[in-house]
């Protein structure tokens, strides 16, 4: 888990903890499975020392605060190191995909002769 703070423009002192991977406990036809996931969780929500339940949303943190939505936009520089490790993940994938789509192609033009 890593922790991160920031300001917002109206003076707010935002403070999360975030995991990128967790164990989840699934129901598979009657056993129970543990399966770990890859993705942004949010782990725990300070504001202004007060704390919070919440969730990332795109770019922002959204919570209950008084009884009414607020958000508070997570600044590039957070938000770009803490989506890294997704982002590696996707390219990862994304080249694992262009790979095999290119293997398959081409034994499939060659067993059309």
């Amino acid at each position: 888990m890593e922790k991160y703070d920031w300001k917002t423009p109206k003076g707010a002192k935002i403070e999360i903890e975030v995991s990128q991977e967790h164990t989840e406990v699934v129901d598979a036809d009657g056993d129970k499975v543990e399966v770990v996931k890859q993705e942004l969780k949010l782990e725990s929500l300070k504001v202004n020392d007060k704390e919070y339940e919440g969730k990332i949303s795109g770019r922002k943190v959204v919570f209950k605060m008084k009884g009414r939505k607020a958000a508070a936009n997570i600044p590039e520089e957070i938000y770009n190191i803490v989506m890294q490790p997704t982002l590696d993940r996707w390219e990862a994938e994304r080249k694992t995909s262009a790979d095999y789509e290119k293997s398959h192609n081409s034994v499939t033009k060659a067993m059309n002769y």
